[in-house]
């Protein structure tokens, strides 16, 4: 319903006023306050909605916002859970993994990595874990709480060099560089020449 002008109104309601005062007086003064009644509640009708709108509209930003604060969260705990996750052996990662298949929560790999017990007690994949937790119990309960990444397999360099480096430290070899490093030149030393026979060959 369009609003009717006030200037129209106060001269619908004068008319009404001297029609009143000639006929039935009390009736139309009734129909009079009775628009005046309806004309103030589109008032307010239209002054809620403007208000609703505005809430509205508040709102909507108010959980865009919210939204935009989830994602930033959940962002910030991937990064932290990326950050603290551990590395695990190939071997004791697939351990893990089949526990996981199996329905085995995080309770049950702490219980049997601290249960007491001999080897033949538990099954090959218990003890592979009890076996690693014996010496990295808190690198497996991190790995199990912040998630891991699976250890690449030493190359033979890498392997030659720790070889190389327990050797060294054995035989308690005084050296003016750390023996660690001198078992990587060995090593380099090494590949180089088996590069050249291969070459010759």
């Amino acid at each position: 319903m369009k609003r009717m002008e006030p200037q129209k109104f106060q001269m619908i309601k004068d008319s009404m006023d001297r029609i009143a005062a000639i006929f039935h007086g009390d009736t139309v003064r009734g129909l009079v306050a009775h628009a005046e009644a309806i004309e103030l509640e589109l008032k307010i009708s239209k002054e809620d909605e403007a208000d609703t709108v505005r809430k509205f509209g508040q709102l909507a930003k108010d959980n865009d916002r919210l939204i935009d604060n989830v994602a930033q969260l959940a962002s910030e705990l991937n990064e932290t859970r990326e950050a603290k996750k551990v590395s695990l052996p190939r071997e004791v990662a697939e351990v893990v993994e089949s526990l996981v298949i199996d329905g085995r929560d995080i309770d049950y790999i702490v219980w049997h990595m601290t249960a007491y017990g001999d080897r033949h007690c538990y099954s090959d994949r218990v003890n592979i874990i009890r076996e690693y937790a014996f010496e990295n119990g808190w690198t497996l309960i991190s790995a199990l709480v912040n998630g891991y990444t699976v250890e690449e397999p030493p190359s033979t360099e890498d392997k030659i060099v720790t070889s190389l480096t327990q050797a060294l430290e054995d035989m308690r070899v005084e050296s003016p560089v750390p023996v660690e490093r001198l078992a990587k030149v060995l090593t380099h030393a090494i590949r180089e020449v088996l590069a050249e026979d291969r070459q010759e060959e």
